[in-house]
């Protein structure tokens, strides 16, 4: 779905908020449900259910325009991550979910708020769950919202005094967009005419390629196509090109510790390759996706791949997955970067397992891997995907030079010989390398190994959300208060309307104005940070953070 449907609704519901009109909740959600091009089964119902709530309330209540606005940019961010196919592939539709988001917001709950509005939301989704598995699959948007909505009224009543009318008569207009509809199994379903008297069934003119996500499994993937537009779950990825000629796809691999450079490398090859139709896959450590978003190239398709390494059994299929989507695209071209904490040695036994599985071939250029000559003969010694990311490339490339002395290039250049006396060895600022130059040197070096990323040997990494402004000298305070210490924080936080982009090693620290860009969706402050450690840090990040920021947070692994 290209269109923005979460743009429409919010437009609907702020029309219907600001005009003179009296509608119920299924009234309103009639009305969103209704718009042409909207797919039967889409992600959007589960943002359009706790919107339609909270407008339908907070009008009733009197609130105020603004009020209602920063509560629905709040429902819309929650919503976003509540995929296509959570019903049968989490056992956690996205109905139910959305009125648990509504109930949170209307209470303005956290993940420490105490007592009874913290048990509410999850109230109001446990029953509203409970409801929608009263009638077997498979799935309906338009069957769950209605089953939704019927317990909401109840739970609200019962639980915040919020009256809601009730209807006593629920008929779907929808059915006949639904190829896989229950029909007369389902409650919902007009049984004869006199059900759709006063009104008519709805045929929705879907746009472009709407097929329903639903039937691929979602995960920790995100994207934008080459309109710049971001998606969540695989929306049809691996589906969404028509066939090509059977080319093979140029491969580039590109590894190296956090905070390395790689990214700033990324962008500079990206910029240096002409006409050539690009496709990039970023792979992220943390929950939440950060540099993706710095990635930015006309035309170009992106993955992001987060929580985790794509070499680790946690993640290697969603890899796989992609790459075989990316062999139905129209790309010359594919960059990974992958994580700091990926080990790639078993990038050849991958690409051999899709063999028979892709209607074209990969070409594997070769590794390049990012050394940070502040922190890699600290951490070479004891982390062995940096050991291996050496071993299984044959351009390495020194960065930040300008930030050590010549004895400490001259022992990086030891330990580089020592673990790969066949790779090329380039030294340099920014990651700068001339392009022309990469390409005449780098090459497959044939390595094969097994990768050393398990579940069971990751460290601990949290994402971490909030509403309020922080300053620098605030998040400087709790990066160093950090258990464990860090290997990394990034991400992005907001001050006084304005935001800035933060970005941290152990040694290293930048904090500059970031001004976003169209296809970005920015509300919260959200920061990343990697712990040199592992076991469940999470209860101390909280009590660090209430001590040093003073307001909520979500974190979250």
């Amino acid at each position: 779905m290209e269109r923005d449907f979460y743009q429409d609704i919010t437009k609907i519901c702020t029309e219907y908020f600001n005009s003179d009109e009296t509608l119920t909740i299924w009234d309103l959600a009639d009305r969103v449900m209704s718009l042409d091009g909207l797919p039967m089964h889409c992600p959007p119902h589960h943002y359009m259910i706790p919107a339609v709530l909270l407008t339908v309330v907070y009008k009733m209540q009197e609130k105020t325009a603004a009020q209602l606005n920063e509560d629905l940019d709040q429902i819309l961010e929650r919503a976003k991550h509540v995929l296509g196919g959570f019903c049968g592939n989490y056992g956690n539709c996205g109905a139910a979910v959305g009125i648990g988001i509504f109930t949170s917001v209307y209470l303005k709950a956290t993940p420490k708020t105490e007592g009874k509005n913290w048990a509410l939301p999850n109230r109001g989704t446990g029953r509203c769950l409970l409801k929608i598995a009263e009638v077997e699959g498979p799935r309906c948007c338009k069957r769950n919202t209605y089953l939704a909505f019927e317990e909401a009224v109840d739970f609200l009543e019962e639980e915040l005094e919020i009256h809601l009318e009730k209807k006593d008569k629920v008929v779907c207009r929808f059915f006949r967009n639904n190829k896989e509809c229950k029909g007369k199994e389902c409650p919902f379903f007009p049984k004869s005419k006199a059900d759709l008297e006063g009104t008519e069934a709805v045929v929705i003119r879907e746009e472009g390629d709407s097929r329903c996500e639903c039937e691929l499994h979602p995960s920790s993937i995100q994207y934008h196509d080459e309109t710049g537009v971001w998606k969540q779950g695989l929306d049809d990825f691996a589906k969404k090109a028509e066939k090509e000629e059977k080319r093979d796809i140029d491969l580039y691999l590109i590894s190296g510790f956090l905070g390395s450079g790689k990214t700033t490398l990324l962008k500079k090859m990206l910029s240096g390759m002409g006409d050539k139709k690009i496709g990039v896959l970023v792979n992220e450590f943390g929950g939440v996706g950060i540099d993706g978003t710095l990635v930015e190239r006309e035309g170009m398709h992106l993955i992001e791949i987060s929580n985790g390494s794509i070499f680790c059994s946690c993640l290697k299929g969603e890899f796989v997955k992609t790459l075989i989507g990316f062999t139905k695209l129209d790309v010359d071209i594919l960059v990974v970067e992958n994580s700091g904490l990926a080990d790639p040695s078993g990038i050849h036994t991958l690409l051999d397992e899709l063999t028979g599985k892709t209607e074209r071939g990969y070409h594997y250029k070769g590794a390049i891997c990012v050394v940070d000559s502040v922190s890699f003969t600290k951490h070479v010694k004891v982390l062995t995907p940096i050991q291996n990311q050496i071993i299984s490339s044959n351009f390495i490339i020194i960065n930040k030079i300008d930030l050590v002395n010549e004895v400490t290039l001259e022992e990086i250049r030891a330990v580089i010989k020592e673990l790969n006396p066949n790779a090329v060895q380039y030294e340099t600022m920014f990651s700068d390398v001339p392009l022309e130059f990469l390409q005449d040197h780098l090459e497959d070096n044939g390595y094969v190994g097994e990768t050393s990323n398990h579940p069971w040997n990751r460290p601990a990494s949290y994402a971490l959300e909030c509403d309020g402004d922080i300053s620098e000298e605030q998040l400087r305070e709790f990066i160093k208060s950090l258990p464990a210490g860090m290997l990394r924080g990034k991400g992005f936080a907001k001050i006084a309307d304005e935001w800035f982009l933060f970005d941290s090693t152990e040694n290293q620290w930048s904090f500059e104005p970031y001004v976003p860009k169209k296809r970005d969706l920015m509300v919260r402050t959200k920061i990343v940070v990697i712990l040199n450690g592992h076991g469940d840090f999470k209860q101390e990040l909280y009590r660090e953070w209430d001590r040093i920021m003073g307001f909520p947070v979500n974190i979250y692994e």
